[in-house]
């Protein structure tokens, strides 16, 4: 039996649109998300020393001359779940927590200040970027540093190490101080010198009166040291 032609041409072109071939297979599904990277620790310092310094005037609190360590504690989704005052090692014990502290500034202080509690409260609002693993913690150093009025440069100051400094003592026939008061440092070699007059003036009669104190005396400083070739408190 003989087609007739426009049936065969008809079957060709059926055969030419690939009607005939399989279907293509779907295509793989996409991998996962990467997790996020670690958070590094000079991701954290970054952080927290930009606070720092926003909350500057933490430092200014009347607290005790000191290292003091907050501890934080970092969540996985970057938020600041706890925020832990912790007592300094003193320096001798871990030399590297006072890397560039000056050497006059030591640890193991009741970490319970104004200055401390102030960053407790700054660093709690701190936000960082997420990232993978487990939480985190984090130690911070504050360093506290009361400083004394200045004082002009002179030779009476004038020292080579610590041991040539000393408290300067009261000077006879002066009226007392009174409230919160810093002490003094002279050099020892000063501090002989005024003795010797002071010796002359003890015998004659003290002709001043003082005022009486409205508040108590309270002395600032407890350590005489040598910076800078002049004797300082601390």
């Amino acid at each position: 039996m003989v087609l007739p032609k426009l049936t065969v041409l008809l079957l060709l072109a059926a055969g030419a649109c690939g009607g005939s071939h399989p279907a293509r297979p779907a295509p793989p599904p996409a991998a996962p998300p990467a997790p996020p990277a670690p958070l590094t620790t000079k991701e954290m310092q970054e952080v927290v020393d930009g606070a720092s310094r926003l909350n500057a005037g933490c430092r200014r609190l009347e607290s005790p001359t000191g290292l003091y360590l907050l501890r934080l504690t970092i969540e996985p989704e970057g938020a600041v779940s706890n925020v832990e005052p912790m007592r300094a090692p003193p320096r001798g014990a871990d030399p590297a927590t006072f890397a560039g502290v000056p050497r006059y500034i030591d640890g193991d202080h009741d970490p319970d200040t104004p200055v401390v509690r102030c960053f407790v409260a700054a660093f709690r609002k701190l936000r960082f970027r997420r990232f993978g693993g487990p939480t985190v913690a984090f130690d911070y150093p504050i360093m506290v540093e009361n400083l004394p009025p200045s004082e002009a440069t002179g030779e009476d100051r004038a020292c080579e190490q610590d041991e040539d400094c000393v408290f300067r003592p009261p000077v006879p026939c002066a009226c007392n101080p009174c409230g919160h008061t810093w002490r003094r440092a002279v050099s020892r070699r000063t501090l002989a010198k005024w003795q010797r007059s002071w010796r002359r003036r003890r015998r004659r009669r003290c002709r001043r009166r003082c005022q009486p104190c409205t508040e108590p005396l309270v002395t600032l400083g407890s350590r005489a040291l040598c910076i800078d070739r002049q004797c300082s408190v601390r």
